[in-house]
């Protein structure tokens, strides 16, 4: 196992914290090591493949009527072709392939008429574990893959600065949901949405991905709030650092208790125990929660309550599936650029 070094833990931590609207010197000033150092450990973590850049968009600007999370566990037999089923799919923004399990967050379009063709995403896998569909109330997904949480905790942080983060919705006006987005800006968003995969960028250097060096209607984009900036950990990297590392996948599903909703739920796992799962969500009777595991992420500052008692304080019919990252196979990551093209750029609900 190679570790990270202190600088580069630290440096980790602070872009998966990462606001889009901050400087990098306020960056370095808040992880107090030098300016040569966060620059240095900022370049190798990108250039050796540790992190990757992703905006995350309000779904409903791509006319979306919500987000579908689905957890299988097909035989053997039909892993592949399920997998493959799902990256054909272009409303598939992340799919990650296990030993025996897949993970998978959709996009749900709308139809005419406001209702879901039942063709409008893959259809149905066997072993389905889970299959949960958060509509039009974006708190129903709290957590929308933010993974400082987790990484303060085996970095031995005192805390961490912007989690948790879920979905980015600008408000309407006059009653509206939400608000309308300018075709203009419609097409900003995706320019946005397509630029961490865009080959002449990356090759000069991948970190000019971030605010500082984008476009002035991309950043408008962001200031509006129609999308969000992510940094995420590559799984084909070791996660480690000081004794502590990030070793597992950990999916848990379950009908929320009387009373409890996804987003209390998910707060009470952080104050009681400590963890941080990156995602939360929940369709208002069911909630998913995924989380990192690992050896010696507990660091004797952290919370001592039982993760696994907690859950089953909060949550009925709890099911738990479990993968290791060094064999999960990451096909797609919050890949929105994939989405088909809106018949008529601005028309959000």
């Amino acid at each position: 196992m190679q570790a990270l070094t202190k600088g580069e833990a630290t440096v980790l931590l602070s872009l998966l914290g990462a606001q889009w609207s901050e400087t990098e010197r306020s960056r370095i000033r808040a992880s107090r090591i030098p300016r040569s150092t966060y620059q240095e450990a900022k370049r190798r973590l990108y250039q050796e493949g540790y992190l990757k850049n992703r905006f995350v968009p309000d779904p409903h600007a791509l006319g979306m009527r919500g987000i579908r999370f689905r957890v299988a566990r097909p035989t053997v037999d039909e892993m592949a072709s399920a997998a493959n089923a799902l990256v054909n799919d272009p409303h598939t923004v992340t799919l990650w392939v296990g030993q025996a399990a897949l993970f998978v967050v959709q996009l749900v379009p709308e139809a005419q008429g406001g209702t879901t063709r039942p063709d409008s995403v893959a259809g149905a896998i066997s072993g389905t574990v889970v299959d949960l569909t958060a509509l039009r109330t974006l708190e129903e997904v709290p957590i929308f893959f933010d993974v400082e949480g987790a990484w303060a905790r085996v970095a031995g942080a005192a805390g961490p600065r912007s989690y948790p983060r879920g979905i980015p919705c600008p408000p309407g006006r006059a009653g509206e949901e939400h608000a309308r987005l300018t075709p203009r800006t419609a097409v900003a968003l995706r320019d946005l949405l397509a630029r961490p995969f865009d080959a002449s960028i990356g090759a000069r250097d991948t970190s000019r991905v971030a605010a500082p060096f984008l476009p002035r209607n991309q950043r408008q984009v962001l200031a509006q709030g129609w999308a969000d900036w992510r940094v995420l950990p590559s799984f084909s990297k070791t996660l480690a650092y000081d004794g502590r590392e990030l070793r597992q996948l950990i999916i848990v599903t379950g009908e929320l208790a009387s009373g409890v909703d996804v987003r209390e739920l998910a707060g009470f796992l952080v104050r009681r125990t400590g963890s941080s799962p990156f995602l939360a969500a929940s369709d208002g009777s069911r909630a998913i929660l995924v989380s990192f595991g690992g050896t010696g992420a507990r660091t004797s500052s952290a919370p001592s309550g039982s993760v696994l008692g907690s859950l089953r304080a909060t949550l009925n019919n709890l099911q738990i599936v479990r993968e290791d990252l060094a064999t999960l196979d990451s096909r797609l990551d919050l890949r929105f650029d994939r989405l088909p093209p809106l018949p008529e750029a601005g028309s959000v609900v």
